[in-house]
């Protein structure tokens, strides 16, 4: 979207828009798990900021391109501390009305097992861990 004001074009991108979504979201997952350690306030809040800065700057080589160990094994680490964060509520999902419409529709038990459960927390996790990246990189 282009906008032009007093002579000037302001440009929004929507890519970046949600790449910084993206990144409140990983970070927030991973508050999240921090707090489920038992260390809350203030205190675990800058734990998780301090974390998610480090993570992010690490994985940053690996996810442009330019992969290295350290940056796979930052990816891997942000994705369980996301997946940390999201489980407990990926094993409440069967209580959703979006579950009750796929378990209807596609003759599945009514409730959600661990196993699919940690599998979406994990998906979602890695998903919350590299997209911020990707969607900063790509047009």
């Amino acid at each position: 979207m282009t906008t032009r004001t007093s002579g000037r074009t302001l440009t929004i991108n929507g890519r970046k828009i949600a790449a910084v979504v993206a990144q409140i979201g990983s970070f927030f997952t991973t508050w999240l798990c921090v707090q489920a350690l038992g260390i809350g306030g203030t205190p675990g809040f800058l734990i998780a900021l301090c974390a998610e800065f480090v993570l992010m700057a690490a994985k940053h080589n690996t996810l442009a391109g330019r992969g290295d160990e350290i940056g796979i094994i930052a990816v891997i680490v942000d994705t369980l501390l996301n997946a940390g964060g999201l489980y407990p509520y990926m094993q409440r999902l069967d209580k959703t009305p979006t579950w009750g419409m796929l378990a209807v529709a596609l003759n599945l038990q009514g409730d959600l097992r661990p196993l699919p459960a940690l599998g979406f927390a994990l998906l979602i996790g890695f998903l919350l861990s590299a997209a911020p990246s990707w969607l900063w990189r790509h047009r």
